[in-house]
């Protein structure tokens, strides 16, 4: 693959996602703006008073994911192309999900799905996550090495390339420089696919977490007519607190966000957050027939307690930084 290419401004939430909070949403691009707050507090849900942030110099770094430069010129090797093919599509999945569930009522599992696919890459290429995705990789990716000789032109790229933003990067994150490499090296695997024709390991761990006959993804949109949903500086949230439910929950848009539940059909239902799904007079296996592609999506609207719970975990999991398109968030504290 072509990695070279110019940008410096790398963001690790991508604009698209920032653009869809935005304050100015009909504004140029470049002029757009989105509110930050800082985190006063993190047990009591605390933060600062608003200020206003330009999306295209939010959220980014320069040359985060750049790990070689070309000589003479103003390229560098980076993942930018590798983002956009899973950046591409969450503007119209979401707007597709937000009008279609709100207002028309039509299936949008595979919009969901698709999206999925596009926001978990948020945890493994936030650098505030860094050493929360090297424990979670498998321990054999440290010693995996491309056997095709342009893959692995490319990997001696990563590792040795010239990496000049190393130590400044490795000293705003608090990481070494060892971990800032082994992170690069570990999202080179992840995303490109090692053999023609085949997907990436990332693509395939997203499709294992779809689910199976007992157990399932369940798909969850919240949107709201009066209030607003934060979006945290690490792309995600963490909405269950126990160890029975696997989740993620993501901002959508201003007013919407989602989350994304793996877990056992029946354990599921049992202790569903909230008023539970139907179960068909045939019982729990007429829905798990009814399940039998991994993924069943619900609609809530308005639903304030859940609004406050996700707001809280955005502060409470966030690295520093929230943000959104109003100025008051239900369920957290200015100060």
């Amino acid at each position: 693959m072509d990695f070279e290419d110019p940008t410096v401004r790398q963001h690790f939430v991508s604009q698209i996602e920032q653009r869809l909070n935005a304050i100015n949403p009909s504004a140029e691009n470049r002029n757009q703006q989105i509110y930050r707050f800082r985190l006063i507090d993190r047990e009591a849900g605390t933060l600062s008073l608003p200020s206003k942030a330009k999306i295209s110099g939010n959220l980014m770094l320069h040359d985060l994911f750049s790990f070689d430069r070309v000589s003479s010129t103003d390229l560098r090797a980076n993942f930018e192309k590798l983002f956009q093919e899973y950046e591409g599509t969450i503007d119209l999945n979401t707007r597709s999900i937000l009008h279609n569930i709100c207002n028309v009522n039509e299936s949008v599992e595979s919009e969901a799905k698709e999206l999925l696919r596009s926001k978990l890459l948020n945890f493994f290429r936030n650098p505030f996550s860094v050493k929360k995705v090297l424990n979670s990789l498998p321990d054999r990716m440290e010693n995996l090495h491309p056997t095709n000789p342009d893959h692995y032109r490319d990997y001696l790229r990563v590792l040795n390339g010239d990496k000049p933003q190393r130590r400044h990067i490795c000293q705003a994150l608090d990481i070494t420089e060892q971990e800032y490499e082994k992170w690069l090296r570990s999202l080179y695997f992840m995303l490109n696919p090692m053999i023609a024709g085949q997907s990436s390991f990332y693509d395939q761990m997203v499709g294992a977490l779809r689910g199976n006959r007992e157990t399932f993804l369940m798909v969850t949109v919240f949107t709201y007519s009066d209030e607003a949903c934060l979006l945290s500086d690490r792309g995600f949230v963490i909405p269950f607190e126990d160890d029975e439910h696997d989740g993620w929950s993501f901002n959508l848009a201003a007013n919407a966000f989602v989350v994304y539940s793996f877990t056992e059909i029946d354990l599921f239902y049992q202790n569903y957050p909230g008023p539970k799904p139907p179960i068909p007079v045939r019982g729990m296996e007429h829905v798990k027939d009814m399940l039998n592609d991994g993924t069943y999506v619900v609609h809530r609207r308005d639903d304030l307690d859940a609004l406050r719970a996700y707001n809280r975990n955005a502060v409470y999991q966030c690295h520093e930084h929230v943000y959104g398109s109003r100025k008051e968030y239900h369920g957290v504290h200015l100060t």
